[in-house]
């Protein structure tokens, strides 16, 4: 991906936020976003690039801390964008205004992006 697109596209934050749409377009519901991540996050090798990262997402997932698209993209931000210090909370913090603009800008609603969507099963 090009500079330009990447800037334009809203940076991580925006591309984030564009896979999940597109994921919660295709298959309708949190969980089932939810559990594509968290497939992802388990797929990855010890030792290789932010598995570390991958296993505080898994233990988030697994622990029910992540209960709406804004707290996923938070986490994705962790996992694959945010540099290796950088915390759940720290990323919240910092990016949740730009998450949740580009989460509307793609089509979730706001119920999906700060409400508990988050259904008892994964």
């Amino acid at each position: 991906m090009g500079l330009v697109s990447f800037l334009f596209g809203g940076g991580n934050a925006g591309l984030i936020a564009k896979s999940i749409a597109t994921h919660h377009h295709r298959l309708g519901k949190f969980n089932d976003v939810l559990n594509i991540y968290y497939r992802d996050f388990k797929s990855r090798s010890n030792g290789s690039k932010n598995y570390a990262k991958a296993q505080e997402a898994i233990e988030m997932i697994d622990n029910r801390h992540i209960r709406n698209y804004r707290d996923l993209a938070v986490l994705a931000l962790m996992v694959d964008a945010a540099p290796s210090f950088y915390q759940f909370h720290e990323i919240e913090q910092d990016f949740s205004g730009k998450l949740i603009k580009s989460l509307t800008k793609n089509g979730i609603d706001m119920n999906h992006i700060a409400g508990d969507v988050l259904t008892l099963s994964i």
